[in-house]
C-alpha cells in the first residue's frame, strides 16, 4: 500500500477488514458521543488546482503567500506532497477516505458518484462528537446520495462561511471544518485586487509551455488567485485566534492537485500531482520544520483521525504522518509515492478513460500508460465535455498552442502536451526536473526500470488494484458521467426563417423526449446496467421493482423470477449469474464466474443456463443449477481487452451459439463444444474508425440477423450472406437518440426497440422505431442508461412470441 516500504500493512487485508467493520459497528460511534477534552479542532484550507512550488515558502519569488509561509514557520513545510490522483473529484475522494483511488469505485472519476459505502474522516469524527462542516467547494464535482455535490456533500454540512459555522458551534465541542476555495481554478479572473506586485516579466515560465506574453500574463492571473486564496486563509486564522482556538487547532493548507496547464492537471507528472502543503498545531507540533518525506493524500484521513485519538479503519491505505512531525517519526517511512488516474473529463469516444499508474521517487518518475493507443489529452474532436483535447482545460495558453501549433517555435509544445504517449515513460529528475525527456527506452536505464516496474506491480497487487490482473479493464469507463457537454460555438443566424412547429407541439432538444408524443404505445420493461442496476419499469414509467446489483444482461423468466448476469462485485469478484425471487428479492440460484468477467446469461430448457465468461480463455459454458459446467465452448476472439470480448451471446434454435465480438468487428456463429466458427458477419464495412462494435446479435425468424453496433450508433439487419438489408441511425430518424446503442429487441410487430447506454439525465434511454424508421415510443426516465433490456408488456398485454433481445 502507499505506506512505509515494508508493505507489512497488508495485515489490514480483507480478513481483518471484516473484523474491523464489526468492531466499528460495536463501538459507541453515536452522533452525540461526548468529545474527549483536549482533542484538537481540525481545519483544512484547500485550494483548487494549486501546484508546487507556487508559494514563497516553497521558493517561488514571483508570488507572495504570507499566510502559507506563516503556517510553515509555525509548523511544518512538506516539500514532497502528492495528490495521488490529478483530478478534483478523485483527489478529494482519496483525501476524505484515506484510500487509493482505484479502490473507490465510481468516486475514482471526475463528475462521478460518491458511493455511500465509503467511510470518510468527517463522518468518523462526527460519530465521536466533532461538529463537522464545510463551505464553498467540498468533495466534487459529482453526485452524492442521489444529489449534486453542491446540495449534500461527504465533507459535511454546508455553511455560508466559516464564521457562520463558528457562531453555531457549541462551546464544548471540537470541530472539523473544510474550507474549499475555488481559487486558483481557471478562468483566473477573480484575483484582480491581488495583482499588485505581480510582474509578467519576472514570472518563471516552465519549459513545457512557450515563453510568450500570453503565457506570462496568464501565469500572473493564476498567481493573483493564489494570493487571494492565501489572503482568505489568513482571515480565517485571524478569526480563530480572536476566539482563542488557534493553539489547539490542527491547520492544514494545501492544494488539491496541480495547475491547469498542458502536462499539469489530469497528468501524473509533477505539474499535475505535486502540491504545496504546510501544517501547524501549536500545542503539539514544533515550528520551523521542513520535511522531504513523501506524503500522499491517502495519509490525510488517518492523520486527522490519529490527532483525535482514533484509529484508522482497516480499509485505509494511507498512514498517519503525525509521528514524523511530533518527533517520534519512523525511519521506515516510504521512499516513493504511487500515482494514478482513470477518467478525468469525458473527452474520448466511448467515454474512455486514459488509465495511468506511476511511481515517483526522489530521483525518478516511472509512468505506465495502460491504453497508449488513446489520446492522453483527449480526442482531437469534441466527444462530450470541455472541447478538443478536453483533458487540458480551456485557457489562453491552450488556445495559443492550438491556434499556432504549425509554427516551428510552438510545434514542440503541442507535440509534448497534446499528442499520444508511449506505453512507458521514465524521467531522470536529476537531469530533467520537469519530466520532458523520456528515457524509458534507453539501455542505461533498463535495470532501474525493472526495479520501478516491480515496485509498482507490488503496490497495485497489495492495494487490490483491479487493473493489476486486467490492464484493459473498462469498469471505470462505464461509470456514469454527470458533467455538462461542451459549449458549442454560436453560429451565425440563418437568414431563412425557421418553420414553426405545429400548434400544441414542442420541438425536442437532441436526445430528449418532446413534451408529448402522439402515440398510444406503452411498454413495461426490465432494464439492466452498471449504474442503473436492475429495474422493472411499468407502462406508466414508474419503478415497480429494483435490486441494487450491477448487471450487464437480464431476463424476467416465465415464472416471474429475474435472471441476471452480474458485473464484478465484492461477492462476485469475476462476475456471475443470479436468479432472484421477484417477490422476496432473495437469491435462489447463483453461479460465480471462473474467468475475469461474466457478460451474459440465457436460460435454457432443462434448468440449464448458457453463460459467457470473458478472460484469458473466453468461453461459452452451459451450467446446471448446481453450478456444474456441462459443456464448454472456446470463443475465437481477441484476448487483450477482456471486457470487449463478447456481449449478448445466445443459443440459436439450431443449437449453435451466436456471439458478437466487439473489437473483432464480427458476429460469429459457433458449433457448441468444438468452437468451430460456421458463419461470421463482419461489421467494419464503414471502416474500423467508425467503431461499429457489435454488441447485440438477434437471429430473426426470417433467417436474417439484427446487429446493434455500440459506438457506431446504428442498428443493421443482414441476410444469410452478410448483406445489409436494413439499417437505422440518428440521420435516419432525424434526432440524436442513438448514444452507444448497446441493446436491441425486435418486437412481434416488426418494430425495433433500442437502448442508448450513455444517455443520462433526462435524455431518451429507450426508443422504438418502425420499419420505416419512425420513432413511435420513447422512455426518458431515470438518470442513467441501460446496457440491455427486455420489453415485457405492451398496453397491458404480455408479449407473445417475444423474439430475442
Amino acid at each position: 500500500m502507499n505506506k512505509p516500504d515494508s508493505l507489512n500493512s497488508l495485515s489490514r487485508g480483507i480478513a481483518s477488514l471484516a473484523l474491523m467493520l464489526t468492531c466499528i459497528c460495536s463501538q459507541a460511534f453515536c452522533e452525540d458521543a461526548p468529545a474527549k477534552p483536549g482533542r484538537p479542532n481540525v481545519l483544512l484550507l484547500l485550494a483548487d488546482n494549486w501546484a508546487w512550488p507556487h508559494a514563497s515558502a516553497c521558493g517561488d519569488k514571483s508570488v507572495s503567500t504570507p499566510t502559507f509561509d506563516r503556517i510553515a514557520e509555525n509548523g511544518v513545510l512538506f516539500r514532497h506532497t502528492f495528490c495521488q490522483v490529478p483530478s478534483c473529484s478523485a483527489a478529494r475522494a482519496v483525501l476524505l477516505t484515506g484510500q487509493a483511488m482505484h479502490r473507490l469505485g465510481e468516486a475514482a472519476n471526475l463528475w462521478g458518484r460518491f458511493p455511500d459505502r465509503l467511510k470518510v474522516y468527517p463522518g468518523l469524527l462526527a460519530q465521536k462528537g466533532y461538529v463537522v462542516g464545510h463551505t464553498i467547494k467540498g468533495w466534487g464535482p459529482g453526485h452524492y446520495k442521489g444529489k449534486k455535490h453542491t446540495g449534500i456533500n461527504p465533507a459535511g454540512k454546508k455553511y455560508p462561511s466559516f464564521g457562520d459555522f463558528l457562531k453555531k458551534l457549541p462551546g464544548d465541542k471540537p470541530f472539523c471544518f473544510w474550507f474549499g476555495s475555488h481559487d486558483p481554478h481557471q478562468p483566473w479572473n477573480r484575483g484582480a485586487k491581488f495583482r499588485a506586485g505581480l510582474d509578467p516579466a519576472r514570472v518563471e515560465v516552465p519549459p513545457y509551455v512557450p515563453d510568450h506574453p500570453v503565457v506570462r500574463n496568464t501565469i500572473v492571473d493564476y498567481y493573483a488567485e493564489v494570493q487571494r486564496f492565501d489572503h482568505e486563509c489568513g482571515e480565517l486564522l485571524k478569526l480563530l485566534k480572536s476566539r482563542g482556538q488557534l493553539a489547539n487547532t490542527l491547520v492544514m493548507m494545501v492544494g488539491d492537485n496541480g495547475w491547469q496547464m498542458p502536462r499539469g492537471l489530469a497528468n501524473v507528472y509533477d505539474a499535475g500531482t505535486r502540491v504545496p502543503m504546510a501544517i501547524q498545531w501549536p500545542e503539539k507540533i514544533k515550528g520551523g520544520q521542513s520535511l522531504d518525506h513523501f506524503i500522499s493524500f491517502e495519509d490525510f484521513a488517518p492523520t486527522f483521525l490519529a490527532a483525535a485519538g482514533l484509529s484508522a479503519p482497516g480499509e485505509m491505505t494511507g498512514s498517519s504522518f503525525l509521528p514524523l512531525v511530533t518527533g517520534t517519526g519512523e525511519s521506515s517511512w516510504r521512499s516513493a509515492v504511487f500515482l494514478e488516474r482513470e477518467r478525468h473529463a469525458n473527452v474520448r469516444a466511448g467515454n474512455r478513460s486514459y488509465p495511468c499508474r506511476a511511481i515517483r521517487t526522489k530521483r525518478h518518475l516511472y509512468v505506465r500508460n495502460l491504453e497508449p493507443e488513446l489520446w492522453a489529452a483527449g480526442d482531437p474532436k469534441t466527444h462530450w465535455a470541455v472541447g478538443p483535447y478536453g483533458d487540458i482545460d480551456n485557457t489562453p495558453i491552450k488556445e495559443l498552442i492550438l491556434s499556432q501549433r504549425d509554427k516551428p517555435e510552438i510545434r514542440p509544445f503541442f507535440e509534448l502536451g497534446f499528442l499520444k504517449r508511449p506505453a512507458e515513460e521514465l524521467y531522470d529528475l536529476s537531469k530533467d526536473p520537469h519530466q520532458m525527456k523520456n528515457v524509458a527506452a534507453l539501455a542505461g536505464y533498463a535495470e532501474l526500470k525493472r526495479d520501478l516496474t516491480h515496485r509498482l506491480d507490488a503496490w497495485m497487487k497489495a492495494t487490490e488494484d483491479p487493473r493489476a490482473g486486467d490492464p484493459a479493464l473498462v469498469r471505470f469507463d462505464s461509470y456514469e458521467y454527470f458533467g455538462m457537454p461542451a459549449r458549442k460555438k454560436k453560429k451565425a443566424p440563418a437568414r431563412k426563417k425557421k418553420k414553426a412547429p405545429a400548434r400544441g407541439k414542442k420541438e425536442a432538444p437532441a436526445g430528449k423526449a418532446p413534451a408529448s408524443l402522439d402515440t398510444p404505445i406503452r411498454h413495461s420493461f426490465l432494464g439492466v446496467g452498471n449504474a442503473s442496476k436492475a429495474v422493472i419499469v411499468g407502462e406508466d414509467g414508474s419503478i415497480e421493482w429494483k435490486v441494487d446489483l450491477p448487471a450487464s444482461d437480464g431476463w424476467v423468466l416465465p415464472g416471474g423470477n429475474v435472471l441476471l448476469a452480474l458485473y464484478r462485485t465484492r461477492g462476485f469478484p469475476n462476475g456471475g449469474v443470479v436468479e432472484i425471487d421477484r417477490k422476496t428479492k432473495k437469491i435462489v440460484f447463483q453461479y460465480k464466474g471462473q474467468q475475469r468477467e461474466t457478460s451474459t446469461v440465457q436460460a435454457l430448457p432443462g434448468d440449464r443456463f448458457l453463460v459467457a465468461e470473458l478472460g484469458p480463455e473466453p468461453r461459452a459454458i452451459v451450467i446446471d443449477r448446481s453450478g456444474k459446467v456441462l459443456k464448454a465452448t472456446p470463443l475465437q476472439c481477441q484476448k487483450k481487452n477482456f471486457h470487449m470480448q463478447t456481449r449478448m451471446l445466445r443459443m440459436l434454435p439450431n443449437g449453435n451459439y451466436i456471439a458478437p465480438h466487439l473489437l473483432d468487428f464480427a458476429v460469429k456463429e459457433y458449433e457448441p463444444g468444438t468452437g468451430k466458427v460456421v458463419r461470421s458477419f463482419p461489421t467494419d464495412d464503414r471502416g474500423r474508425a467508425k467503431r461499429d462494435w457489435p454488441f447485440t446479435a438477434i437471429r430473426l425468424e426470417n433467417g436474417n440477423t439484427l446487429i446493434g453496433c455500440t459506438n457506431g450508433n446504428r442498428i443493421i439487419e443482414v441476410d444469410a450472406t452478410g448483406k445489409t438489408v436494413w439499417r437505422v441511425n440518428n440521420e435516419d430518424i432525424g434526432e440524436k437518440l442513438f448514444d452507444d446503442a448497446c441493446g436491441a429487441q425486435r418486437l412481434p410487430n416488426g418494430n425495433t426497440v433500442i437502448t442508448s447506454y450513455h444517455a443520462n439525465g433526462d435524455r431518451v434511454k429507450l426508443f422504438e422505431v418502425t420499419r420505416e424508421k419512425k420513432v413511435v415510443w420513447r422512455y426518458s426516465g431515470m438518470t442513467t442508461g441501460f446496457h440491455h433490456f427486455q420489453i415485457l408488456t405492451t398496453n397491458g398485454k404480455a408479449l407473445k412470441n417475444n423474439t430475442w433481445k
